[in-house]
């Protein structure tokens, strides 16, 4: 048996072996807990930094509406400020006049004729001849048509005959009404079963031109007393400018290019039958400008472009008493000799061009004294499609020389029928022979 000395140590141990079992336990108690709180503290970290990035983009927005607010004032008052300087702070009270008399005149007076009339007060205060309201219903489709050089149509020209109904004129090739079988002399009677004649062509052009390419239509004609309904599709016409001939003087071929309109398709049009005509062996050009119905002058620079080396004078504008130099920014293409054949209805597009040709490459003018329009206008839509026009410059030829109301004095002066003036008729023109013939004289051609 053990000694009671022997059991004693064995309490001890046992005492000590307990103890250290216990503070095991509660190392391990004390580390989940430490392990708990490193949690939480990483938890606790991430939910700040959450707040953080929340309250940043919550600053962030404070900050933009704030700035937007500021921006809006002061925006605001440099707006008013620069309109105060630019505009007449009398334009309010015209406003509350205009108004005023509108609520309370005597009589049935529209808004529209106050308005037209109140524009055409500013109009005539310009002293500007072109100066104008253009209150044909489809001013400004015709306008948009005669700039860009399509539009939307049946692809007819037309007139008004002697007993006031709309007759066509010629059919455009490849036009719907050409598939459709229409011809000229036929008497159009209604569209889409509404009646027209001269009273309201007006409504019947604007009823066209306001069309989508695809829209169907029901025309009634009436041909040789007979009735006749055709239906179909609208699209889109492409007005041909300029027209291409040659005539032949001895062993010279020359080129005739009649240009009707400086539209922003009559530059190709005119480079793709040059080329043509370049195929055809021509050795020299008559640009025929009789008739011309303008253009943008834009249109017109780059088919003078063609004829001058690059950074030769067009021509120039004037306003607010200086001059602007509008200059050839291309490569000449056209070495030929060149003559201009004009009239009294060459008008600003087209004195601009034969006057470039002139003045600097000394080509011959041939006909009679061109119209004389020396200012370029704007155009500004009004309701309705109703147009206001007044010019915004004065343009003068290279040399400065001023065409308002003098126009353009021909060199070779031919007096001339306007029945002479027809492509059917060109045998006896004799404006486009005097001009072949001014450039066999000046460049000695058999």
């Amino acid at each position: 048996m053990a000694s009671e000395s022997e059991k004693g140590v064995k309490k001890i141990i046992k005492r000590k072996a307990a103890k250290i079992k216990k503070n095991k336990e509660e190392i391990k108690e004390e580390i989940k807990k430490e392990e708990v709180k490193e949690v939480k503290k990483e938890e606790a970290t991430e939910v700040k930094k959450k707040r953080r990035k929340y309250y940043s983009n919550k600053d962030t927005i404070t900050i933009m509406i704030l700035s937007i607010i500021i921006g809006a004032l002061f925006g605001g008052a440099i707006t008013r400020f620069l309109c105060d300087r630019k505009y007449p702070k009398g334009l309010d009270d015209f406003d509350r006049i205009f108004n005023d008399i509108y609520d309370n005149k005597y009589g049935n007076t529209s808004r529209s004729v106050m308005l037209n009339s109140s524009v055409n007060g500013l109009l005539n205060s310009l002293n500007d001849r072109y100066a104008y309201i253009d209150e044909t219903k489809n001013a400004m489709l015709l306008y948009d048509q005669e700039t860009t050089g399509e539009f939307i149509g049946m692809g007819v020209n037309n007139r008004i005959d002697e007993s006031g109904k709309i007759q066509i004129q010629s059919v455009f090739e490849n036009s719907p009404a050409s598939k459709a079988g229409i011809e000229p002399g036929d008497i159009i009677v209604k569209l889409n079963d509404n009646y027209y004649d001269s009273s309201n062509y007006d409504a019947f052009s604007y009823s066209i031109l306001s069309s989508s390419a695809g829209d169907k239509v029901k025309v009634e004609l009436l041909r040789n007393k007979e009735t006749i309904v055709k239906e179909f599709e609208l699209d889109k016409i492409v007005v041909d400018s300029v027209g291409y001939y040659v005539e032949e003087k001895g062993n010279l071929k020359v080129g005739v290019f009649r240009i009707e309109n400086f539209a922003d398709n009559t530059y190709k049009q005119f480079k793709d039958k040059y080329e043509k005509a370049v195929e055809d062996g021509i050795g020299a050009i008559v640009l025929d400008l009789r008739s011309n119905n303008e253009g943008l002058m834009e249109n017109a620079e780059k088919i003078a472009s063609m004829f001058l080396d690059k950074g030769t004078i067009i021509y120039q504008t004037f306003k607010n008493g200086e001059y602007t130099e509008i200059v050839s920014d291309s490569k000449k293409e056209i070495n030929l000799p060149v003559a201009v054949v004009v009239d009294g209805s060459t008008i600003s597009t087209g004195e601009m061009l034969a006057s470039t040709l002139n003045e600097n490459l000394g080509a011959p003018i041939v006909g009679v004294s061109t119209y004389g329009k020396g200012y370029i206008q704007k155009v500004v839509p009004l309701y309705d499609e109703y147009a206001v026009i007044y010019s915004v410059k004065e343009w003068v030829t290279s040399n400065k020389n001023k065409i308002e109301e003098s126009g353009i004095a021909p060199t070779i002066e031919v007096q001339q029928s306007e029945e002479q003036q027809t492509e059917e008729q060109k045998e006896a023109d004799e404006s486009i022979k005097k001009a072949i013939e001014s450039i066999n004289v000046m460049y000695n051609y058999d």
